[in-house]
């Protein structure tokens, strides 16, 4: 019988293989599972933030919705986007009183590359309102852009939020 030795990386890359291969398939488990996951319906106004899109197909069901929706294009992982969708979640989960639900989408995946053109996203971190499907407004919070190390500019992007968002 002949022992065949495996060294750590080739382990290593097995096993991410593997990983990908698992990961990558569309029709993984939790991709039919409910897509609102935060903010529990106990939060102010019922508002929702649904799981992240990653591929166009994910977005249309969420965008026949009635409530006003805004998308917040960004990079997962990328330090200028997160202070945009910390912000963001933060407001519409317990900042305001409006109805406005929200989704990230993240436009580093390859399911997502025809959105951006859709929605007219030229920057990344955008944030898109849509209603009735139809973009109206967008954010992108230029001082963020000219000087990644400043911060969000809370009150003007509370107030485009409660701008694009329902009274009740």
């Amino acid at each position: 019988m002949t022992m065949v030795n495996i060294t750590r990386p080739q382990l290593i890359i097995g096993a991410g293989f593997a990983a990908a291969a698992l990961f990558g398939t569309r029709q993984f488990w939790w991709n039919s599972q409910k897509k609102i996951i935060y903010p529990p319906s106990s939060t102010k106004q019922g508002n929702r933030i649904f799981l992240p899109i990653r591929f166009e197909d994910e977005l249309d069901t969420i965008l026949l919705i009635k409530r006003p929706l805004l998308l917040n294009f960004t990079v997962r992982g990328d330090p200028y986007c997160n202070k945009v969708t910390g912000a963001l979640q933060r407001i519409v989960a317990y900042e305001t009183d409006k109805k406005v639900n929200m989704v990230d989408i993240e436009v580093d995946e390859p399911g997502t590359k025809d959105i951006l053109p859709r929605f007219g996203v030229k920057n990344i971190p955008t944030i898109v309102a849509v209603r009735k499907t139809l973009p109206v407004d967008n954010y992108v919070d230029q001082n963020l852009l000219n000087d990644p190390e400043s911060e969000i500019d809370w009150e003007k992007l509370k107030k485009f939020i409660e701008n694009n968002a329902d009274n009740e």
